[in-house]
């Protein structure tokens, strides 16, 4: 359920560069290598790459050899978020995202990417997902993994997916939706 009322009081923050949020777990499902290749085109703009990293099913090696090679591939436009932060705080972050990019090819961070449509980010999504498909048949404008990674952004599109989550996905249509599941 997208709340837009939750936005209206996270302000964005001044910021001299783009926001590209960069998985969302450090979980090898995230596929961080092969997106840090398809960003190695943008090294010289001006970015800042968010990666989470605090949430993790694995041992830690992962997550270690992701924060060495962000490090390693982006220097100082790498960060990686790795304490849990306050829900307060994520959401300042998501609101000041400008590019999402998961490279899942599983279900995942489906609460993310609905949050961050209906803030207007352009989301990069494997058309692997079963995501992809979901938010395709809605009618969303999404942008293959695949496919290069630039940094422009087309406004009419961004304001048509907030349009179409804004519509989709309300505490009514959830009601709805769970009457179905419980009881027919």
């Amino acid at each position: 359920m997208f709340n837009e009322d939750l936005y209206k009081t996270i302000f964005t923050m001044p910021k001299n560069e783009i926001w590209l949020l960069v998985g969302n777990s450090a979980d090898y499902t995230n596929r961080h290598e092969f997106i840090f290749d398809k960003l190695q085109h943008l090294i010289n703009k001006n970015i800042k790459l968010i990666t989470p990293l605090s949430y993790s099913f694995g041992d830690g090696n992962y997550r270690k050899k992701i924060i060495d090679l962000g490090y390693k591939l982006f220097g100082d436009k790498f960060n990686p978020l790795l304490e849990f932060l306050a829900y307060q705080d994520y959401l300042k972050i998501l609101a000041n995202i400008d590019i999402v990019i998961f490279a899942h090819e599983r279900q995942e961070a489906f609460g993310n990417i609905i949050q961050l449509l209906g803030l207007g980010k352009k989301v990069y999504l494997s058309k692997n997902s079963p995501l992809w498909k979901h938010c395709s048949e809605a009618g969303i404008k999404l942008y293959d993994i695949n496919n290069d990674i630039n940094l422009t952004v087309n406004q009419s599109e961004l304001e048509h997916n907030k349009k179409i989550i804004k519509e989709c996905y309300t505490e009514e249509n959830l009601k709805k939706q769970l009457f179905e599941i419980f009881y027919k």
